[in-house]
C-alpha cells in the first residue's frame, strides 16, 4: 500500500488526533509506520478514512501517494523470463520505463512518477501526452502528497533524520506553476491536514511550518506556489505533549500550538485560534487553555474541540460568537453529522455519545458504553460509526467496532470488527454509495509496507459482512459499490513495493459476485483517476521491454 495515510497515519492518524487524550495529531504512511511526521501526540493515532466524515480533517485532504521505488535490476530473481507473471500488462501505455513507479493521481489528473535510477520527479496526463518534469526528489521517507483539490502534489527533500521530527526542504508542484520550494528553511513532515501542513479546499493555499528544530517551529500561510506568504506563529512548541495541528475549515486557516510543553500532570495550554487564509490576519482565538485537537463541519463554519469546560462547539468568524458547551464531560475526538447539526464524540468515561449542537446543548444521548479510545469515521448518512477501545502504540493499529448513531437504548448494537490490534482503515471506509463498509483487518509488515485480510459489511443490516481478499495491499473505491485492490501480493526487491494482481468487485451485485482481474504481477501500487474512470498502475518485473506505467478501464 502507498503511504497515504493510515491516516493511523494514515484513515490519519490524520488530521487533529483520534486519541483518548486527545492532545494532539500524529501522522504516518504504510510504508513507514512509526509516524514520519509526527504532529502532535507521542502516540500514533488511528486512521480516519476518506470515505465519510473524519474527526479532524475533513474528507477533501487529500492523499499520501509516495511508494517505495522500484528495483527492477532483481525481477530475474522470479526465474520467469524476468517476469512475476506471464501474463502481459493490460491497458494503454503511458510511459515507457524499467526504472519508474507510480507515486500519486493528481486532482487534475497528472500521474506522478519517480525515476529512480534519475531521481527525479515527473508527470504525464492520464489521458496521455508528453512528460513534465517536476524536479529532484531523495525519497525523504517516500512522502509524497496530492491534494483534492488544484492539482498539487507536496514533497519533501533533505530529511535525514533518523528519528522524529523529520523535517526538510518543502516543494509542492502544480502543472500551471512547476515547482516551488514553499519553505525558506525546514518544514515538518505530515500527510495533508494531518497536523504539520494543510492544503485549503479549492487548492490555492497552504497551511505550513518552516525555520523548524527538534523543540519548535513557525507556522506561516501562503499560496500554493509560495506567494503571498505571511507568518501566523513564531516559535511554536513541538515535543511529545503538544505539537502544532493546523488545518483549514473552509477558508479559514485554524491552528493549534503551544509556546511551551504542558507539564507532567497534561496542563490544557494550547491556544486554537482562526486566521484568514489569505491576509494571514487573525479572525478570532477560540481558547488558550485548550488541546490541539480539532474538528471541522463539512461546511467549513464551526470547529469543535476540548477545553477543562468540556467539548465545545464555536461560529468562525461570528459576530461576538459565543461557544457552545455540548458535554461538560466531553473529552475525546469529535466529529460531525454531514448536516452539522449534530456531534457524536467520546465522553470523559470514555463511552460514545451524541449530542445535538444547540445552546443550551439538547439532551445528550448514550450510543454506546466503553471503554472505547475514540471515534475513526462516520458514514455518509450519518447511521454508523466506526470507534477503537485499544491502539498498539508500536504499529499504530486498533481494534475495530461499529455502532449505530441511534442512542444505545433504542436497540443499537455494537458489532466487533476486529477485537485484535491488527486493524486499519488503509483507505476510504465507506463504498461510493455509502452501503458497504471497508477495512483491514489480521494486518502484518510485508516488504515496503503492509498487507492485510480486506473485509466489508454490508449497511443497514451490518451482518453480511464476508472477507473481499486476504492478501491484500491497497484499495480503492469507484462508484456504486464498486472497489478496486489488490490481492495475491508477493514481495519484490528490497526497497520496491512488491507486485500483486489487480482486482475489481462490486459489492452491491446480486447473488455472489465474483472479482474481475484487471492485472496480473503489476507493481502492488495503484491508484484511480479523478474521474474513477481508470486504474493507473506501473509494471517493472518484467525485463522484455514492457515494463512501464500504464492505465486500464476501471469496471
Amino acid at each position: 500500500m502507498h503511504n497515504r495515510s493510515l491516516f493511523f497515519t494514515a484513515a490519519a492518524l490524520a488530521s487533529a488526533c483520534v486519541t483518548s487524550a486527545f492532545v494532539g495529531c500524529s501522522s504516518s504512511s504504510s510504508s513507514n509506520p512509526n509516524n514520519p511526521g509526527d504532529g502532535g501526540t507521542n502516540e500514533a493515532s488511528p486512521t480516519p478514512d476518506s470515505g465519510g466524515d473524519e474527526i479532524t480533517m475533513t474528507t477533501e485532504a487529500g492523499s499520501d501517494s509516495g511508494t517505495p521505488e522500484n528495483d527492477s535490476s532483481a525481477a530475474s530473481e522470479t526465474g520467469m523470463s524476468g517476469c512475476m507473471t506471464k501474463v502481459p500488462p493490460s491497458g494503454t501505455p503511458l510511459v515507457a520505463t524499467s526504472t519508474a513507479t507510480v507515486q500519486g493521481v493528481t486532482s487534475d489528473g497528472q500521474v506522478v512518477y519517480l525515476d529512480s535510477a534519475a531521481k527525479k520527479l515527473s508527470a504525464v496526463p492520464v489521458a496521455g501526452g508528453s512528460p513534465a518534469l517536476i524536479g529532484p526528489w531523495d525519497n525523504s521517507l517516500g512522502a509524497i502528497y496530492t491534494s483534492a483539490a488544484g492539482g498539487a502534489v507536496v514533497y519533501w527533500n533533505g530529511a535525514s533524520q533518523k528519528a522524529a521530527p523529520y523535517f526538510g526542504t518543502l516543494t509542492v508542484w502544480t502543472a500551471a506553476s512547476g515547482a516551488r520550494n514553499v519553505a525558506a528553511a525546514k518544514s515538518y513532515l505530515s500527510g495533508l491536514g494531518q497536523g504539520y501542513v494543510d492544503i485549503s479546499p479549492d487548492g490555492t493555499r497552504i497551511l505550513y511550518t518552516d525555520n523548524a528544530t527538534t523543540t519548535s517551529v513557525d507556522i506561516w500561510v501562503s499560496g500554493v506556489d509560495g506567494t503571498n506568504p505571511h507568518k501566523l506563529v513564531t516559535g511554536a512548541s513541538n515535543g511529545a505533549s503538544c505539537s502544532p495541528n493546523v488545518k483549514f475549515v473552509g477558508t479559514s486557516a485554524v491552528v493549534a500550538y503551544c509556546l511551551g510543553q504542558p507539564d507532567a500532570a497534561g496542563s490544557l495550554n494550547a491556544t486554537l485560534a482562526a486566521y484568514d487564509g489569505t491576509t494571514g490576519a487573525l479572525e478570532q482565538t477560540f481558547t488558550t487553555v485548550g488541546f490541539t485537537g480539532f474538528s471541522g463541519n463539512k461546511a467549513g463554519t464551526q470547529i469543535a474541540y476540548v477545553t477543562a469546560a468540556g467539548q465545545l462547539v464555536e461560529t468562525i468568524g461570528g459576530v461576538a460568537p459565543v461557544p457552545v458547551l455540548v458535554d461538560a464531560a466531553g473529552a475525546g475526538a469529535a466529529v460531525f453529522t454531514s448536516d452539522g447539526l449534530t456531534l457524536i464524540y467520546e465522553e470523559g468515561s470514555a463511552d460514545i455519545y451524541r449530542a445535538a449542537i444547540a445552546s443550551p446543548a439538547t439532551t445528550r444521548e448514550r450510543i454506546a458504553t466503553g471503554p472505547f479510545g475514540g471515534v475513526l469515521a462516520l458514514s455518509p448518512d450519518d447511521s454508523v460509526v466506526l470507534a477503537f477501545k485499544t491502539q498498539d502504540n508500536t504499529t499504530g493499529f486498533t481494534d475495530l467496532y461499529i455502532l449505530p448513531t441511534q442512542p444505545s437504548d433504542a436497540g443499537g448494537t455494537t458489532l466487533t470488527l476486529s477485537s485484535t490490534t491488527t486493524a486499519a482503515l488503509f483507505g476510504p471506509a465507506f463504498t461510493a454509495d455509502g452501503k458497504q463498509v471497508l477495512f483491514f483487518k489480521s494486518i502484518t509488515m510485508s516488504g515496503g509496507g503492509y498487507i492485510g485480510e480486506y473485509d466489508h459489511l454490508a449497511l443497514p443490516l451490518m451482518n453480511i459482512g464476508s472477507k473481499i481478499a486476504g492478501n491484500t495491499w491497497e484499495e480503492w473505491t469507484t462508484t456504486g459499490s464498486k472497489t478496486i485492490y489488490n490481492d495475491n501480493y508477493a514481495a519484490g526487491p528490497t526497497g520496491s513495493a512488491g507486485y500483486a494482481d489487480v482486482e475489481a468487485l462490486d459489492l452491491g451485485a446480486s447473488g455472489a459476485p465474483a472479482p474481475v482481474t484487471l492485472v496480473s504481477g503489476a507493481d502492488a501500487n495503484i491508484f484511480v483517476s479523478p474521474d474513477k474512470t481508470k486504474v493507473i498502475y506501473s509494471w517493472s518485473s518484467c525485463t522484455d521491454g514492457k515494463a512501464g506505467i500504464y492505465t486500464v478501464a476501471a469496471p
